[in-house]
């Protein structure tokens, strides 16, 4: 509803704050909830455990009326998963890049896969459409392209038992 700043440090104030466990199929509803902009997050016990990894929708997002249905996705991975979730962002203003192509591979193994980028310009490796895809870990290089900014290559060390997040930071063509 609003932030009291006249208190240090702030208080905000919330016509809907609620904690809840999905059911074995995954599912959360919630109920009841009036118009108004919403925040996902998990909570403290599972921050210790998972990391999200996409939102479908952009984060924040409103209802706008209280007869309005929004169905919001959440992937979550686990923080002990061989895997990597890479960031796309703009150098200058650090804004994720949507659509950027990505692409990894580590001849050696013969993995290659190339993911596009959402539009909080994060992609997961590896591809959950393929698992259980051997996906070691290892060495890989990373290809970026996207449209407006230059080419990158680099490379990044996947450790066993280890969800590695990073950020690549490419350059405008403008």
């Amino acid at each position: 509803m609003g932030t009291d700043s006249t208190v240090i440090p702030s208080v905000a104030y919330y016509n809907f704050d609620e904690d809840g466990a999905t059911d074995s199929s995954g599912i959360k509803l919630f109920s009841s909830v009036s118009p108004g902009g919403y925040d996902f997050s998990l909570i403290d016990s599972a921050f210790n455990e998972y990391e999200i990894i996409n939102i479908d929708k952009e984060n924040p997002f409103f209802l706008m009326s209280a007869d309005e249905t929004l169905d919001v996705t959440v992937k979550l991975a686990s923080k002990t998963a061989t895997a990597l979730l890479l960031t796309v962002v703009d150098e200058v203003n650090e804004a994720p890049i949507a659509g950027a192509i990505v692409r990894l591979v580590n001849a050696t193994l013969g993995y290659e896969k190339e993911l596009e980028t959402a539009s909080d310009g994060k992609v997961f490796f590896p591809d959950p459409i393929d698992f259980p895809d051997l996906f070691l870990p290892e060495t890989y290089q990373v290809e970026i392209q996207a449209e407006g900014f230059s080419n990158l290559s680099s490379s990044v060390t996947i450790n066993a038992n280890e969800l590695k997040l990073e950020e690549r930071r490419l350059t405008s063509l403008e």
